[in-house]
Formats: C-alpha cells, structure tokens, sequence
C-alpha cells in the first residue's frame, strides 16, 4: 500500500472519520468504518453498518489496495455523530499499541478472545473461528468450529497469509457464547 495511504489513514485515526477500504481479497471485499489506528503493516479498523458501529478488524496493509475518503464517507460521519454512535467507538490502549498480525493474536490468547481469522492464499480465502491454541513465530494454531457448532481441530495458519482478524463482533460475540455452554472446549487447547 502506497506510504500516503498509510499518511492519510493515521490522520484519520485522530480525526475519528469514516473511509472505505478497499482490498486485494479474492472477492474484492471493501470494509467501511473508522481507523483506530495505522501502522506500516497492520491497520485496526471499527467497522460501521447500517450507520452503527460494529466489530474490529485488523487488516494487513499489504492486503489493501485502495482508500476511498469522499462524499459518501462524509455522510457516513454525520450521521453517526448524529445518532451517538461515534461515542461508542472502541479505543482500548492496549489494542492500539499493536502493530502486526502476530501481536495481535498473542493478544486474543492473552486475553482469551476469540477471533474470527481469514486466510488468502493464492487459489483461495478459508474462514476460521475459535481460541488460539498456540502461537509460533512464523505461524499459530486456531482450535476451531465449523458452520455448524460442532468443534473441528487445531488449525496451523501462518500469519504472512492472514487478512483480517475479527474481534468484538455479534457473529462471534454469540456464537463463542454459544461455543462456551453447549459444547465447553477441553481438548485441542495447549
């Protein structure tokens, strides 16, 4: 990603405004919502929609292609001050302070988050959802569950291939509580 994407994203980190990132995901994924923070190789992104304020993510930059800060971002912003919705904005110091994939899913084991994780690689995206089992220096382990609410096994995912990282959205919000009562996780787990 050009360094004046990198510029303009941390301006924007203070200012609280809304862009469109637009990705180098196989689907052509955008994702709108406020910078928390920008680093060389990580952006930590609060996602809006429907005009609310949604879940994080942290995007490698290599991923992104394109910022998109016009007319319609501009809206987007007056609206949510208008609603309140911008006093709900997400700016813990710890999860600011991170600036790589792999600090930020020591931070979801440390802190026993469980993440939503995408994967690109050349062919494909894989989507994974559980707690971190292990973390390495090169790779990590995610101990998963499918679609389905049934546990699956522990996942090895480098972290080079990462795209994103979800954290403190419903999806996974209520599907972990879910997780957690009717099928408490025991084994996979180091």
């Amino acid at each position: 990603m050009p360094s004046s994407n990198i510029k303009t994203l941390k301006r924007l980190s203070q200012l609280k405004k809304s862009v469109r990132l637009l990705t180098r995901h196989h689907d052509g994924d955008t994702y709108d919502g406020i910078v928390l923070a920008c680093h060389p190789e990580l952006i930590l992104f609060q996602l809006i929609n429907d005009f609310k304020l949604g879940g994080i993510i942290a995007l490698q930059t290599k991923f992104l292609k394109a910022v998109r800060l016009g007319p319609l971002e501009k809206l987007v912003d007056k609206i949510v001050d208008q609603n309140g919705q911008i006093k709900k904005l997400k700016r813990f110091p710890w999860l600011l302070k991170i600036e790589t994939v792999q600090q930020m899913i020591k931070e979801c084991r440390l802190r026993k988050i469980w993440p939503i994780v995408e994967v690109q690689s050349n062919k494909a995206n894989s989507f994974y959802i559980g707690p971190v089992a292990s973390t390495g220096e090169k790779d990590f382990q995610l101990f998963c569950y499918d679609a389905k609410g049934k546990w699956e096994k522990n996942y090895k995912l480098t972290y080079k291939e990462v795209i994103r990282i979800e954290i403190f959205d419903d999806y996974s919000k209520y599907f972990n509580q879910y997780m957690t009562k009717a099928s408490p996780v025991k084994k996979g787990l180091k």
